[in-house]
């Protein structure tokens, strides 16, 4: 059907679709900008994998991730056509820019100092408090308006950022103080800093030239990221502050303090306690104090949250598969691989258990036996997959209890578990 149609009519019935599809204006004229030159390449020949991978090759010489992104609305069009293209472009793994905090000063006194448009000062300098204090995109900072500050709050609504979702993100008290004092007396309804996202960036640009330091707007939403997992932050709720849709862009954060870096290596310069052979890791006794890497706590507690959540999906299984599913998760260590004795846990040196029974020990400490109705829940389901006694299997009742416990402490991002790390986290986190 598709195949007798004109190129015009063909191009015109997809944007059409794609409209229905795509609610980002910005992201729609893109699509419209790549497929009309698309069309004007085929020049009337119909639509080909050989003639689309002659059209991307204009973009060869640019940014993997352009030439990415072009393939991705052309591949589509193809797809949607009945036609295959057979062209992958890698995106090479690079982690966000690491922007240290005196060049952020820096930045500030430039334009504390600026000689020309003076009556500026108090505007550019809350454009960059706010984009550094609250991690928003340029798009955002410049759609921003005042009905979007709850004072009472001391928060903001990003209103249709990227994806079109809103949230909400807390702001810190200077921040909030200067966005008060600036609005005040401002309509409700209007901007804020009244300017384009392309003028923002110019101006930090410029002003970063001035202070003689390499940052752009992006780069403050850089910082905002990078600082909060420094201190501590649950990378949950980084997560949802920046509005990543994938925690894994989260995450890239964690590698970029080159300090964490160099404390991860200083440990190949101590000396081991004991021979490998007998490592293992056991409590602490109350008042004793560790000093543990940053970036080793946080990556604890990163895997903490991944366990957690594979433990929830399983839960998410219908009998007999919560049996299959459990096992799969936890490698089939269950809790013959760990003992509990008055809140306290020992572990052998094996990962998996250490990392299983930590987070066994933290759900106990939490909901109190909530391990017990765990190991209870699994032998059930393993029974239906045996066939053994199908009649005594558990009800979704209990499914729904442990998963919604779970859920919980995924939520919170907080936990206290009773190895070495998580000790040792609870001492050394700032308050």
């Amino acid at each position: 059907m598709l195949k007798k149609k004109s190129n015009e009519e063909l191009f015109s019935l997809y944007k059409a679709e794609l409209t229905l599809k795509i609610r980002n204006e910005k992201n729609l004229d893109t699509y419209h900008q790549v497929l009309n030159k698309f069309q004007q390449f085929l020049d009337g020949e119909p639509p080909s994998s050989m003639l689309a991978k002659n059209f991307l090759t204009r973009w060869s010489k640019r940014k993997p991730r352009t030439l990415y992104k072009n393939l991705s609305i052309i591949k589509g069009f193809l797809d949607w056509y009945g036609e295959e293209i057979d062209l992958k472009v890698k995106i090479p793994h690079q982690l966000p820019e690491y922007v240290e905090e005196k060049n952020i000063q820096k930045l500030i006194e430039a334009i504390k100092k600026k000689r020309t448009h003076k009556g500026s000062i108090k505007r550019d300098l809350l454009l960059v408090e706010l984009a550094y204090g609250s991690g928003l995109r340029r798009e955002e900072l410049a759609n921003l308006r005042v009905s979007d500050i709850l004072f009472s709050e001391k928060s903001l609504i990003v209103r249709k950022g990227k994806g079109m979702k809103d949230r909400a993100v807390p702001l810190p008290a200077r921040v909030m103080q200067l966005l008060q004092e600036y609005t005040e007396g401002m309509d409700p309804d209007s901007k804020i800093f009244n300017i384009t996202p392309v003028a923002i960036s110019d101006k930090i640009r410029r002003f970063a030239r001035i202070a003689g330091v390499n940052i752009h707007t992006h780069s403050l939403r850089h910082a905002y990221a990078t600082r909060l997992l420094e201190r501590g932050a649950n990378i949950k709720a980084v997560q949802e502050l920046l509005g990543h849709s994938s925690i894994g862009t989260t995450e890239a954060y964690l590698s970029l303090h080159p300090k964490h870096l160099r404390e991860t290596v200083d440990l190949l310069d101590k000396l081991p306690d004991k021979p490998e052979s007998e490592t293992a890791v056991n409590l602490q006794e109350p008042g004793e104090t560790t000093t543990v890497p940053v970036q080793v706590r946080l990556e604890h507690w990163r895997r903490l949250v991944i366990l957690a959540e594979e433990l929830e999906t399983c839960l998410q299984f219908p009998d007999p598969g919560f049996g299959k599913a459990y096992k799969s998760k936890t490698g089939g260590k269950f809790h013959s691989s760990w003992y509990m004795n008055e809140s306290r846990v020992s572990f052998s040196a094996d990962k998996d258990e250490l990392l299983f029974g930590c987070l066994m020990s933290h759900l106990d400490s939490e909901f109190p036996g909530f391990s017990d109705m765990l190991e209870e829940f699994e032998e059930d389901s393993v029974k239906l997959i045996s066939g053994e006694d199908a009649s005594e299997a558990r009800d979704d009742e209990t499914a729904i209890n442990l998963r919604n416990k779970l859920h919980l402490v995924i939520e919170r991002g907080t936990f206290k578990g009773h190895c070495e790390i998580c000790r040792d986290w609870d001492q050394a986190k700032p308050g």
